[in-house]
C-alpha cells in the first residue's frame, strides 16, 4: 500500500464566518486559525495571496469578480502601512 503523502489544497472554508480575532499576521474564525490573507466572499472565506502584496492587480481578485454581483461590501486590509489601491484595480473593482 502507498501513501500519498502530505496533500496541500487551497486554504477554503465554505460557509460564512465571522472573524473573532486578527493580529501577528492571521486571523481567527469558526474556532480555526488561519496565518496570512483572506478574502472573505459569498462562497466562502479563503486564503488569499496576492503575487505581489506591494502591487495588487485584478488578477489578484479573480475570485472576488467572479462573485462581485454578490458582494454588497468591499474592504481591502492593506497591512501596516496605508497605501492606495492602482488605479486600474480601483476602476475594475468600481465596474
Amino acid at each position: 500500500m502507498t501513501g500519498k503523502g502530505i496533500v496541500i489544497r487551497e486554504a477554503h472554508f465554505p460557509g460564512r464566518a465571522p472573524i473573532e480575532a486578527y493580529g501577528n499576521g492571521g486571523f481567527r474564525f469558526a474556532d480555526m486559525s488561519h496565518r496570512g490573507s483572506l478574502m472573505c466572499l459569498p462562497s466562502g472565506i479563503h486564503g488569499w495571496e496576492p503575487a505581489d502584496p506591494l502591487v495588487l492587480t485584478v488578477a489578484d481578485f479573480d475570485k472576488l469578480l467572479a462573485e462581485a454581483g454578490k458582494v454588497e461590501i468591499l474592504l481591502v486590509g492593506m497591512g501596516r502601512d496605508l497605501r492606495p489601491l492602482p488605479a486600474a484595480l480601483r476602476a475594475a473593482l468600481k465596474a
